[in-house]
């Protein structure tokens, strides 16, 4: 996982500090995977980096990070930062907006991280039963919150 993190990491800062635009001079597509950690947001001062921020005229594919497994089902990790409710910051229906923006942008969404462990993955991979549950879990997921994958 850590080797992906840094490969994201590293596949982001190429795209955001080249200048380079998303397509080749032969005009064949190019892929510039940008990713958000949302934990960002909470950052106090010039560390913080919100939905509001992101340039999305930069990138083909953005990654919203992360969302977690409960109980074998896909869920939001932070509801108060997540979810677009009553009293709460609605950041995967700003970060879906994006999209406005630029339509050709395709919004993703990260399972997991660091602080979720690999326990529960391996017990929900474990069974055809379990992975086809999580499977539908996260089709709908994507679905109500608007991310392409």
């Amino acid at each position: 996982m850590r080797v992906l993190q840094t490969a994201v990491v590293i596949l982001f800062s190429a795209a955001t500090f080249s200048g380079a635009a998303p397509q080749d001079t032969e005009g064949k597509d190019k892929v510039f995977l940008c990713y958000w950690g949302s934990w960002s947001h909470y950052r106090h001062g010039n560390g913080a980096f919100s939905v509001n921020q992101i340039d999305s005229t930069l990138c083909t594919h953005l990654v919203y990070t992360f969302a977690k497994l409960e109980n074998g089902v896909i869920k939001e990790f932070d509801p108060y930062l997540d979810l677009a409710k009553p009293w709460h910051l609605g950041m995967y229906k700003k970060f879906n907006n994006l999209k406005l923006k630029n339509p050709q942008l395709k919004t993703i969404l990260a399972i997991g991280g660091w602080n979720e462990g690999s326990t529960k993955y391996s017990k929900m991979a474990s069974t055809s039963k379990r992975r086809a549950k999580f499977v539908k879990s996260v089709v709908d997921f994507l679905e109500l919150h608007g991310f392409d994958g």
